[in-house]
């Protein structure tokens, strides 16, 4: 494996424990909405809640049979841009915070690496997509 795939799966397994020992102190925080997870605030706890949100969708949306490792996890502002891998697919998901709670607005197979296709396909703005696709590249490079 490269090192690259291994610090994605560490990333996972510490954003799963994290949210596994969240949830027993605070409960559960899953909406009725499948791809959707409220927010609360912190920086690590934010990105297991997009994790979350993208394997709820990646389960009951997609009908995966097993949840997808999903990292690494770029928030900017009320967007998130994540890598997703489940056995030999894998691809990256885009979500929005809408209302408190994270939105999976696209989950799809294959890379995003221009901006002004987040920005006309999605409506993220220009600022936001150029930083989404720049911290993708600089997390997919650590």
């Amino acid at each position: 494996m490269t090192p690259s795939i291994v610090r994605r799966g560490i990333g996972f397994l510490f954003a799963f424990v994290f949210l596994g020992i969240s949830m027993v102190a605070t409960g559960p925080r899953a909406s009725a909405h499948p791809g959707r997870v409220t927010q609360r605030p912190g920086g690590s706890a934010r990105r297991a809640l997009v994790a979350e949100a993208v394997i709820r969708y990646a389960r009951t949306v997609e009908q995966f049979v097993s949840s997808p490792t999903v990292a690494p996890i770029v928030i900017v502002g009320r967007y998130a841009f994540v890598v997703w891998i489940a056995g030999e697919s894998g691809g990256e998901a885009l979500l929005h915070l809408k209302n408190g709670s994270w939105h999976v607005l696209s989950m799809a197979g294959g890379s995003v690496d221009d901006p002004r296709y987040l920005e006309s396909r999605y409506g993220v703005p220009t600022k936001i997509a150029d930083e989404l696709i720049a911290g993708m590249r600089k997390a997919e490079h650590r």
